[in-house]
């Protein structure tokens, strides 16, 4: 075994350190130097919120001078409140608190048979209890007159 006092070390076999920062050299091979900077995109995306690409704002933020909330999307206009009984799942969506399942949820449950009010959201759709109805009540509306045709 070979010593710093043997005779057979020699000091060009010792690592050198980087003087720049006092650390050693890691030679990387291509494919590693990709994997590494592969995974190090990967890392970052996933450390990135997701709030940059779908922004859901508070009420207090969309209210317009009516009253009415109102949300605008890069290619149309959405005035609230909803009839959740003819709102499609991407308008269901923009509304704070309900997400791709709920949405999905509340038009099964629709289409079984129309809402007749807003408090019937909360008993016939899983997932919808009285806090979750409270949030998005000012969002929704229900169409009495549609209601009173399909009778």
């Amino acid at each position: 075994m070979d010593s710093p006092n043997s005779e057979n070390f020699r000091k060009s076999d010792t690592p050198k350190p980087n003087k720049l920062i006092g650390l050693r050299t890691i030679q990387f091979t291509p494919f590693e130097r990709g994997l590494f900077l592969s995974v190090t995109f990967l890392l970052i995306l996933l450390a990135v919120p997701r709030a940059w690409l779908i922004r859901r704002p508070p009420p207090e933020e969309i209210s317009n001078v009516s009253g009415q909330p109102t949300v605008f999307l890069a290619d149309s206009t959405i005035r609230f409140p909803l009839d959740v009984n003819k709102a499609s799942m991407e308008l269901l969506q923009v509304i704070p608190g309900i997400g791709p399942k709920l949405a999905q949820r509340i038009i099964v449950a629709r289409i079984k048979q129309p809402f007749r009010s807003l408090p019937e959201i909360a008993a016939r759709v899983p997932g919808i209890g009285a806090y979750t109805l409270e949030r998005i009540t000012p969002y929704l509306t229900l169409d009495t007159n549609a209601l009173r045709g399909n009778q």
